[in-house]
């Protein structure tokens, strides 16, 4: 792209009248170069190498001269986001990652968490900041995350935060201080931010909006807490999942997806699940 094609380009963003061709030409010219993007109160510059370097700002004229910086800064967010996989998932994302990543598949109906829930759902409505739910492998906690929808207050978003994630950075600088939050981190002893999940906590701004659910074994919880270090004055609570019990896993068991009549069978698998969910489904 010349300079003449990119002031037009932005000129059109600017005017907010950029076309589905505009947002290709972005995506195919952004990649081709190292890019650095810097943005000032009023102005945002684009570089690429030492002999391709463009800027564009609000108030000045090199090479984009216009009143309406906030556009530009908005479509090169657009624009260089998509270059990297999604950092918050939506209920709808999740369940298909775990779905696709689970040996037994969560088909199964919700048994014997119904108190855990409605503990989860009165600590989402008290203003508590950090909840740190724990359990052995197997016991289905991811499960439990599925339903969490079903139990977040009105007008609260729901997020789950991909665990492997290159930053969270930019997520958490754009996370609106008008909005309640609920911000659930699976297999927490794998995620690498925890020092980004922390200035949620420290922002004065943000920390009456936001709960965040770590999710993680209980050999690890201790020291999940203490990689976050959160602030003393936050609310904290701790959800202990345990096992099932006998009669909740034969309730499984004699129901979908596994269907299970023969009692003897279902008694053999009990004793080998010993509670554990996932155990009594590979079984």
């Amino acid at each position: 792209m010349n300079s003449d094609q990119i002031t037009k380009l932005f000129n059109r963003i600017a005017g907010k009248q950029l076309t589905e061709q505009d947002k290709t030409t972005l995506l195919e010219w952004l990649p081709k170069a190292p890019i650095g993007i810097v943005y000032g109160e009023r102005a945002v510059a684009i570089t690429g190498d030492i002999n391709d370097v463009i800027i564009i700002t609000g108030d000045n004229n090199i090479v984009y001269k216009g009143p309406d910086a906030e556009a530009i800064r908005a479509i090169v967010d657009e624009i260089t986001i998509t270059r990297r996989p999604r950092s918050l998932l939506s209920r709808t994302d999740f369940g298909a990652r775990v779905e696709h990543n689970c040996l037994t598949g969560f088909q199964a109906p919700l048994v014997g968490r119904q108190t855990l829930l409605l503990k989860i759902e009165t600590l989402f409505s008290n203003g508590t900041n950090l909840i740190v739910l724990h359990g052995s492998g197997g016991v289905r906690k991811t499960r439990l995350l599925l339903e969490l929808a079903n139990i977040v207050p009105e007008n609260v978003h729901l997020w789950y935060i991909r665990t492997e994630a290159e930053s969270i950075e930019w997520e958490i600088n754009n996370l609106d201080p008008n909005v309640h939050y609920v911000l659930v981190i699976d297999d927490a002893h794998r995620f690498s931010h925890m020092s980004q999940i922390r200035e949620l906590l420290v922002n004065p701004q943000m920390v009456e909006r936001v709960t965040i659910l770590l999710v993680t074994r209980t050999v690890f919880k201790d020291s999940v807490v203490n990689k976050l270090s959160p602030p003393i004055n936050i609310k904290l609570a701790d959800v202990d999942v345990q096992p099932l019990s006998n009669a909740e896993i034969d309730e499984i068991l004699r129901n979908g997806p596994f269907l299970l009549v023969s009692e003897d069978v279902r008694n053999a698998i009990l004793i080998i699940a010993e509670g554990n969910p996932l155990f009594a489904g590979i079984a």
